[in-house]
């Protein structure tokens, strides 16, 4: 997994601080029997005072519709620590203008198949 926000990037070692679950995407059955493969990036509007992940949109496209929709439904239901948002939302108040209480977490996701179409299926990877 790798976490970015507009302006500043964060390690894995820092993304790791301010997540409680960030379930990964599931590899849609249809998308791997048609062996259709993608990255793309998306962005997460998170609340906050709560942590909880209120939108997610495509910034760029997996170039697939549904494995941009398995993308979404997991990131939606990314939850972070509200103490580790608000540090890191200090951090950056003076980088960005942040405003209604939402910060923006930009957030890569790779789809990737292996050679073997009868192997079971690893989870998505993050670049």
């Amino acid at each position: 997994m790798s976490v970015v926000i507009p302006t500043a990037a964060l390690t894995r070692e820092e993304a790791a601080k301010i997540t409680l679950y960030e379930p990964e995407p599931k590899y849609p059955p249809l998308a791997r029997s048609r062996r259709i493969e993608g990255k793309g990036l998306f962005i997460l509007r998170v609340q906050m005072d709560t942590g909880l992940v209120k939108d997610v949109q495509v910034e760029r496209s997996t170039g697939s519709s549904i494995l941009d929709s398995s993308a979404r439904d997991a990131l939606k239901e990314w939850r972070f620590k509200p103490d580790a948002v608000r540090w890191l939302t200090e951090r950056l108040r003076r980088r960005q203008n942040l405003s209604g209480g939402i910060l923006l977490i930009t957030v890569p996701v790779s789809f990737v198949l292996s050679g073997n179409t009868n192997a079971p299926m690893p989870p998505p990877r993050y670049p």
